[in-house]
């Protein structure tokens, strides 16, 4: 399991810190063996994992991708050693949509999960990206990361409420339909 925390900025910045458990870093340090990667060997494999996971993670503002610049690595320390990428797409100001696409292990471990912590316009929002679910986005307009903006949430729940409104009137009166009677049941 990975660990992105991901922060938008109203100038179109997007800081993300990427933390990877020091077990799972084994291809992408290109070590001998499926082993735990060393302190060490994360701090002298910066540009390594930087290529690898980089070529699987993309930022993307209204469908196009946002330049990537690396800030720098580093390894945490809490009850395992990971190594923690930080870097920051460079999206535009006024896109809508910003989009995480994210594809790291899941050719090797369609199990796989990554636990998305975003932060935009002081709201919060946490996602799993799975093998199913690999593109989490934000609708800059929108009441709170995730959501679409509340005059399109109004307008979806309107038709979806018309629509079942129709469906059962429609169910009701095939009920009503009269047996052995061929055609239509009156209204």
């Amino acid at each position: 399991m990975t660990h992105s925390r991901v922060t938008i900025e109203p100038s179109g910045e997007v800081a993300y810190a990427l933390q990877v458990s020091s077990s799972d870093l084994s291809e992408a340090l290109a070590l001998p063996s499926h082993r735990a990667a060393t302190v060490r060997e994360i701090r002298t494999g910066e540009d390594r994992l930087f290529e690898y996971f980089l070529a699987r993670l993309r930022i993307e503002a209204d469908g196009a991708p946002c330049p990537i610049e690396r800030r720098g690595a580093g390894n945490v320390e809490d009850t395992e050693i990971k190594a923690e990428l930080r870097f920051v797409g460079r999206c535009s100001a006024k896109a809508r949509a910003v989009d995480i696409v994210y594809d790291v292990f899941f050719d090797h471990d369609p199990q796989h999960m990554g636990i998305l912590e975003l932060t935009h316009a002081g709201n919060k929002a946490h996602f799993e990206f799975t093998s199913s679910a690999r593109r989490y986005r934000v609708d800059r307009l929108a009441a709170a990361p995730g959501q679409r903006p509340l005059e399109v949430a109004g307008l979806a729940a309107l038709l979806l409420a018309t629509a079942a409104i129709t469906t059962k009137g429609w169910l009701v009166r095939r009920r009503r339909k009269p047996e052995g009677v061929a055609g239509r049941a009156p209204n």
